[in-house]
């Protein structure tokens, strides 16, 4: 079975690692984007019945979360990458928010991409050069990556 989907997990797995590196130089290498914008309303992010956050909705139709500090400035200061948009800081009243940022790529999140970064490229050398590669070896790999895939994206929807 798996010498049927070795070439098209080769070729995903390349274009997953290839969109990793360029969220990754967009968040590390290329210039941000600062700007001034307004909060216009939040609302609170809720685990059982007990409160873990808020987001934040600005005027510009931009969104982040912050991990249980609550934001009383109504101006902010917002920082986001050039390519994907994520807001990387977020500075009101001369505080700095950024530590606790949830949304985008920070928090746990970040980790997570890390994590998928290194098990795409760990999975594409063992496809291109292990030989004897078995059924189970072929099945473990792409589950791996798509398990780090199912979280990051219900860790998107969420925050």
């Amino acid at each position: 079975m798996f010498v049927k989907y070795k070439k098209i997990t080769i070729l995903s797995l390349f274009a997953l690692t290839f969109f990793l590196v360029t969220v990754g130089i967009d968040l590390c290498i290329l210039p941000k984007t600062k700007f001034d914008d307004t909060i216009t309303h939040y609302s609170k992010l809720k685990a059982k019945r007990s409160t873990i956050g808020y987001k934040f909705f600005t005027k510009k139709g931009h969104s982040f979360s912050t991990d249980m500090a609550f934001i009383d400035a109504h101006e902010v200061e917002i920082e986001q990458t050039k390519i994907f948009k994520n807001i990387t800081c977020i500075k009101a009243n001369d505080f700095d928010y950024t530590k606790i940022l949830v949304s985008d790529l920070n928090g746990i999140t970040i980790y997570l991409y890390l994590m998928l970064l290194t098990s795409s490229l760990i999975s594409l050398l063992i496809l291109k050069l292990k030989r004897s590669l078995t059924e189970n070896n072929f099945l473990n790999i792409v589950l791996m990556n798509f398990t780090l895939i199912f979280f990051i994206t219900i860790l998107y929807f969420y925050f």
